[in-house]
């Protein structure tokens, strides 16, 4: 599940997430609920280029992609949420529905090719793991949003 799995999940249909995207080089990228995702990899790479060039992507006077200048700790400020868990390997072992048993959390998903968190990530928040071993990006991301779907009453 990459991000446009996410904006296609019935959790984003029904305005109950929100996508933030915090980039090693302390950049945020919103992206609205609206927004859909071009499928081919070379739009989606036109549309990621686009963005960094001029800041924003808009279609019909409404902004679909944003970027800006800002840290882990300013992108958890924009969400206002009210608890934030950080998956990792190396965090507490737990179920994804323990995990995701609370509203209004922000979960923390690593995407690097390899290595750890370079910001102070673990500061912000509790480590968790869902697996013994390292997950993709949408495998997590698949798991949070079924699990709070299903808890929500959803499916």
């Amino acid at each position: 599940m990459h991000e446009r799995q996410v904006q296609d999940s019935i959790l984003n249909r029904e305005r109950q997430i929100r996508i933030l995207i915090h980039t090693r080089m302390n950049k945020i990228i919103t992206i609205n609920p609206e927004t859909r995702l071009p499928r081919s990899y070379n739009r989606f790479t036109g549309l990621i280029e686009s963005l960094l060039v001029k800041g924003q992507i808009e279609s019909d006077g409404a902004v679909l992609m944003a970027i800006c200048e800002g840290t882990l700790e300013d992108a958890l400020r924009m969400v206002k949420s009210q608890s934030v868990i950080v998956f990792s390997p190396s965090g507490e072992k737990k179920t994804i529905d323990e995990i995701t048993g609370e509203n209004e959390t922000t979960y923390i998903i690593g995407g690097f090719a390899e290595g750890d968190y370079i910001s102070d990530a673990y500061s912000l928040g509790k480590a968790s793991s869902i697996y013994k071993d390292e997950l993709t990006i949408w495998t997590v991301a698949s798991e949070i949003i079924c699990s709070t779907e299903r808890r929500m009453g959803l499916i």
